[in-house]
This record gives structure tokens, sequence and C-alpha cells, in this order.
């Protein structure tokens, strides 16, 4: 049962051949192979030339050959017969009882070698459709989005070990510069620093992956590091944000409209009014307004009392009542927060020139906010420059 577990199974010696269950031809006959040369190199030459057959003349005069029967064998035709015997035998102990059942019938180790090929490898034909497959996905290969090196290795090894099979076979210059090619357009930069600073003719495609591991390393250190000083950088602003809006509240915080403030004595004594200079207020609640405001004030409050009286002079009462709320109105809204009517009017002659003033005021900040976004970009594209240049002298002194 454990040795279902197994796509192979072998022996718990050298001695034993690698079994043969129908799967992975490839895998199965590159180390049947090793093993029978290792056992016996003739061995191997049996299977791979043929049988020798002992044969002699037919007559000493006569040039004809004809096979030897058993009896006339000699020492040496009976050892080299026997190689093609034991390799016969370790063909069998290496085959399942299906397989087995395919080339039971063959009488050398050559006929069932090649008849094996046939069956899983298919014929010369077949064999030519496979290997232009995998010259194909040989010209192809591209590392994948996300892949790390060590899987990008992994599967351009198995395309070229399955190559060697077909004997087709690249040299290691071939491999080494299809790798750099394979390479996404993010590692230009230690591409063109390995083609520059090395001989890639002498250059194995183990020596390569040992840089490009150490590259990918230092890539994840700098991303990482990268990464971390974004972070303190928009926590730092995000602190000092919450600072700055603190300053401008004064550190306290009004209960709807009212003069109140949560706090001590002492933080309110901090606050500095914007108009007059002087502690304990703010500017909305200054108490020395300037005259222009006051008298706009008084006009407002003229033009409601006149209109109340204009309206109903037969009822004294209810206009003493209503001048009475008039004023209680104008009074509350004194301290309420500034609006824009309180705004004085007569800073400007006409409503031409309050136009004319917002026109300009407008043009100027859509010039400088045209020019702050060009400043932008040209910050922009200097910080990428400066990280590109960073980085290609972090690869440059790893290499070095």
């Amino acid at each position: 049962m454990a040795a279902q577990n197994f796509m192979f199974s072998e022996g718990q010696s050298t001695t034993r051949p690698p079994l043969f269950n129908g799967t992975n031809y490839a895998y199965w006959k590159n180390r049947m192979r090793v093993y029978m040369q290792g056992s016996d190199y003739l061995m191997w030459e049996v299977v791979w030339d043929g049988p020798y057959v002992p044969m002699k003349r037919k007559s000493e005069q006569s040039k004809e050959m004809i096979l030897k029967r058993p009896k006339e064998f000699d020492k040496n035709d009976k050892e080299k017969i026997q190689l093609n015997a034991k390799a016969i035998t370790a063909l069998y102990c290496a085959l399942d009882p299906f397989e087995f059942d395919c080339i039971s019938a063959c009488v050398s180790a050559k006929e069932i070698w090649d008849k094996l090929e046939v069956a899983h490898e298919g014929t010369n034909e077949v064999r030519k459709s496979k290997m232009n497959r995998l010259v194909q996905k040989y010209e192809l290969f591209k590392m994948n989005p996300n892949e790390d090196i060590k899987s990008m290795f992994t599967r351009f090894t198995k395309i070229t070990n399955e190559l060697v099979y077909f004997d087709n076979v690249y040299s290691k210059d071939e491999k080494v510069r299809k790798i750099l090619r394979s390479l996404p357009k993010g590692w230009s930069n230690i591409r063109m620093t390995i083609e520059e600073a090395h001989n890639l003719s002498h250059m194995t495609t183990e020596v390569l992956q040992g840089k490009l591991l150490t590259h990918e390393m230092a890539m994840k250190d700098y991303d990482s590091e990268e990464d971390n000083k974004k972070k303190k950088t928009i926590a730092l602003k995000a602190t000092q944000h919450s600072e700055e809006n603190f300053k401008k509240q004064g550190g306290l915080k009004r209960n709807n409209g009212s003069d109140k403030y949560k706090g001590d004595s002492n933080k309110k004594d901090k606050i500095i009014c914007y108009r007059c200079k002087k502690p304990g207020h703010v500017k909305f609640e200054c108490p020395f307004g300037n005259e222009k405001s006051l008298k706009a004030k008084e006009k407002r409050s003229k033009k409601a009392l006149v209109t109340t009286w204009s309206d109903d002079s037969s009822d004294k009462e209810s206009s003493d009542s209503e001048v009475a709320n008039l004023c209680f109105m104008a009074r509350e809204e004194d301290t309420q927060e500034v609006s824009f009517q309180s705004i004085p009017n007569d800073e400007f002659n006409s409503l031409e020139e309050l136009q004319d003033a917002f026109d300009e005021l407008y043009e100027e900040s859509r010039k400088m906010s045209a020019k702050n976004a060009s400043l932008k970009k040209t910050i922009a594209s200097l910080l990428n420059e400066k990280e590109g240049l960073h980085k290609s002298i972090y690869f440059i002194n790893l290499l070095n």
C-alpha cells in the first residue's frame, strides 16, 4: 500500500532497477539508462547497438557467413551473448505486469527498448511533432506576472530537459541569453548590468539564477523599506494636520454659539483676537469692531424701526412691542457668527467694481492653480528619476 502512494518505487539497494508503471516514461528512461551503464557499460552497448550474433564461415574457402550452433560457441561468444541476457533481465525487473505483457515476445534488449520508445514516445513523426511543440514553448518562454525566480527556472529547466530526450540540446550561453530575454521590463536594470559586467559565453544558468535570486531579495527589502517610509510619512502628515486644526480652534470647542468654552480659564486667556490683538475672545466676538461695520449695523436697525412705525401707526402698543422685538432680534444678531450681511458694503462704490475685483482674484487663482499643477508634475517626475537612480546604484553595488 505504501508503494502506491508514489509514482515510482525502487528497491532498498542499487542492485534493483527503477520500476516503470506506464507513466512518465522520459523520467524512467533516463534513470534506467544510468542504472545499466553503472551496472555494466557493455550491457548498455547491447541495448543501444543490438545483441551479438556468433557467426562463422560456411567453409574454409567460402566467404559466406552462417550462424554458429550453440555447441560451437566459444568462451568469448558465450560472454557476449550473456550480456544480452543480462540486459533483458534488467528490463524485465524494471517493468510492471502490464508493460511486461507488451514486450514479452521480444528476443533482444534492443528490441524491448525500441518497442517501449515507440509505445510511449511515438514514431519518428510523433517525436518530431512533440519536439516542435517543445521548441515553440522554449522560444515563447517568458516570466509570468508575480512569478518568483525559482519557479521560473523550474519551468525553464523542465522544458530544456524534455528537449534533451529528443536530442535537441541548447548550449549554456544560449540558455543564459534566453533567460535574460524572458525577464519582464521591471528587471531591465539588472539585465543590462549582467550583460555589461559579465561574459555571457562563460556563464552558467546556475550562476545566473544565483544573481537573479540576490536581486529579487534586494528588491523585496527595498520595497519593504519604501512601504515603511510611506506609512511613517502618512502618519506624520495626519499628526501635523490634527495639530494645525487644534491650533486653529484654539484648543477649545464652542457650545452652539454661546460664549462658554470647554476648558480652563488659562486656555481661554491664550486665545488672541485677530482684530484687536487682545486675549480672551475671537474676532467675531470682538467688542472693538471697526467703525464701518458698526455704522452698517446702526443703519439696518434704524431702517427696521422706521419700517415698523410706518406700517402700523395706529396701534402704539403693538408698535412698541414690535420695536422691542426688532431691537431684541438685532441684539441677538450681533452675538451670532459673522455672515455675508455683516460685511460692509460701502467698501466698494458699485456692484461693477465688486465684480471686477472678483474676476481679477479668480483669474489670479486660476493661474496659480495651473502653475501649482505643473510644479507637482515636475516634482513627481524628478522623484521617479531619483528613485530609479538610487535603485541602479544599489544593485550595481550588490553585484560588485
